[in-house]
């Protein structure tokens, strides 16, 4: 049970659904109204059984996330092994690789050097939106996945109104404040060592950077000067990958850069998606490259992304 473990704290980070509170009677009653409706396997399939890696028990919270939205059906196109398995899940982005090979942390230090000289922004945050898709699996339905478009409303007092939709369902709640809203230094020691107090954590293994990034941008707008010190920070990771230019998830030119870890139970990339141009952080993806119990598993295998967009500002 120990993938099993690691794969909960792999996914603990992105939950979209975290912090809804439902009804578990009526999720589940709308779950199975859903996939009611939802296409069968015809009789040459047999039924679905999700990778042991992705098996996670749930609560009431899940059994809502998974009525939210389905992403992965039994008999959906993906990839097929014995009796006829599908998976389905978010399609990897496509990387064009550049034409110069040249190393990622060098590539890193320039866009760090050009958001260094970016401008200071007038006013102050008051709303920080992004996006948020994972997978979730109950031990004994289908795996699924869900979008979450997220309105993080901040607060002078350090308070945060969070409204997060789903699929037309609009929740509010209130939390804060919390340690990732002090200023954020722009040493790139002082950031790393910063980032790990508000984490409560060493992130030098990829999941845990991911996820203490996700926390920090979600609740502040980092200046130019703060962006390069993380830029920087990255560009020293052990392991750091430049994979190639592409287009994210909300149209816009990026850069990426990776790291893999084996820490959530199977290789797994976690990558950064940075704007060249400000070295803002756009976007982030968690895709498992290998399967070891699945072989017949399409990959790479999206579990995670998230989608980052510049704060309103009250100037």
């Amino acid at each position: 049970m120990g993938v099993t473990r690691d794969v909960r704290k792999l996914m603990a980070a992105a939950d979209p659904a975290a912090d809804l509170r439902v009804d578990e009677e009526r999720a589940r009653a709308d779950l199975e109204a859903i996939l009611a409706r939802a296409p069968q396997p015809g009789p040459a399939r047999q039924p679905w059984r999700p990778p042991r890696w992705l098996t996670v028990a749930a609560g009431a919270t899940a059994v809502a996330a998974l009525a939210a939205v389905l992403t992965v059906l039994p008999g959906d196109s993906g990839g097929t092994g014995d009796g006829g398995t599908g998976y389905t899940t978010a399609s990897p982005l496509p990387y064009e690789a550049a034409t110069a090979e040249r190393p990622a942390d060098e590539l890193l230090a320039e866009i760090a050097d050009r958001a260094a000289a970016q401008p200071e922004p007038d006013g102050r945050a008051v709303e920080i939106r992004y996006l948020e898709w994972t997978l979730a699996q109950t031990s004994d339905e289908p795996l699924l996945g869900m979008e979450a478009d997220v309105r993080n409303r901040l607060s002078p007092d350090g308070t945060v109104t969070q409204t997060r939709k789903v699929l037309g369902a609009t929740t509010t709640s209130e939390y804060g404040p919390t340690p990732y809203m002090q200023p954020a230094p722009a040493d790139p020691e002082e950031f790393r060592a910063w980032l790990e107090s508000a984490h409560g954590a060493p992130v030098a293994a990829p999941i845990d950077l991911t996820a203490a990034m996700h926390d920090l941008l979600t609740v502040q707008d980092l200046g130019p000067q703060q962006r390069a010190a993380f830029l920087r920070m990255l560009a020293d990771m052990p392991g750091l990958t430049y994979d190639g230019e592409a287009t994210d998830r909300a149209g816009r030119h990026v850069q990426a850069f990776s790291l893999t870890s084996s820490k959530s139970g199977e290789p797994t990339r976690y990558t950064f998606l940075i704007d060249p141009a400000t070295g803002r952080v756009l976007g982030q993806e968690a895709t498992l490259t290998e399967a070891a119990d699945e072989p017949d598993l399409p990959l790479p295998f999206v579990i995670s992304y998230q989608v980052y967009f510049p704060a309103l500002r009250d100037g």
